[in-house]
């Protein structure tokens, strides 16, 4: 019984940016990430080690972030390959940021970059 949990982080501090700016000070940076996996072993022990835990989610999302990078998209694909190394019970990792206000980019309210990511078939 597959299912999907979603994660959102509203106002995480990330390193992402060209201009000089962005990469002095980390910019507030909104994350939600869906993942997909069994619900059968959650439904029926009701057991947080059937899930993926979402404080350790959260850590690695954290630790990404401190890293610096350039582009979103790089972010996002960064983000997604370690969600399913570390965490063998997602079977796919859905992970989008969105960047308010870019900076030097006064006609732009918002940038955002998205992927989905699945385990290969074993």
């Amino acid at each position: 019984m597959q299912g999907i949990v979603r994660i959102r982080i509203p106002a995480l501090p990330a390193r992402i940016g060209v201009y000089l700016p962005e990469k002095q000070k980390p910019t507030k940076v909104e994350v939600l990430i869906s993942l997909t996996y069994d619900f059968g072993p959650a439904a029926s022990t009701d057991a947080l080690e059937s899930v993926p835990d979402y404080a350790e989610i959260f850590s690695l999302v954290e630790e990404i972030a401190g890293e610096h990078v350039q582009l979103l998209e790089r972010w996002v694909v960064i983000c997604a390959e370690r969600v399913l190394r570390n965490f063998e019970k997602v079977k796919e990792v859905e992970v989008r940021i969105v960047k308010p206000d870019p900076l030097n980019l006064p006609f732009v309210s918002e940038a955002s970059a998205e992927v989905r990511l699945a385990r290969e078939s074993e």
